[in-house]
């Protein structure tokens, strides 16, 4: 058995496992996108009414959703509002 044949294998072998992992990424990614899609919605559906529960929930959902190092921008227009 030579170097390429092991390869092979391995390939064979390991394809599938990188594949759900792939899957599962790309689902995380779309089920993010679609939450803060979501808070969007709900902020821009209820902006007239500022004191409504759904509005207080999506700015309180704001921190929890836009959590990451480049949504910064995000929260600091979220705690200037």
């Amino acid at each position: 058995m030579n170097t390429s044949d092991i390869l092979m294998i391995l390939a064979v072998l390991l394809s599938p496992f990188v594949a759900v992992f792939a899957q599962r990424a790309v689902e995380d990614r779309k089920e993010k996108r679609g939450r803060r899609l979501e808070l969007f919605k709900s902020l821009m559906g209820t902006r007239g009414s500022a004191l409504s529960d759904a509005h207080v929930r999506a700015l309180n959902m704001i921190e929890l959703e836009f959590d990451q190092p480049n949504d910064e921008a995000v929260r600091r227009a979220w705690r200037a509002y």
